[in-house]
């Protein structure tokens, strides 16, 4: 594991945690959102996962 892993929540398999925390606020699943974009974004970041379920959009 690198620096900056957080590997520890999750599986061997990154993209299947352990466990998922649900996010019902729909302000904080925004700031979320636009975290994970800002993340992607990023040249430097190579995978982003999470351990979270952001609420359906209606």
């Amino acid at each position: 594991m690198g620096a900056g892993s957080t590997a520890y929540i999750f599986n061997p398999d990154p993209s299947n945690p352990s466990y998922t925390v649900e996010i019902n606020d729909k302000a904080y699943a925004s700031k979320l959102e636009a975290l994970l974009e800002e993340l992607d974004d990023h040249e430097d970041v190579q995978d982003v996962y999470v351990n979270f379920v952001l609420p359906d959009e209606e």
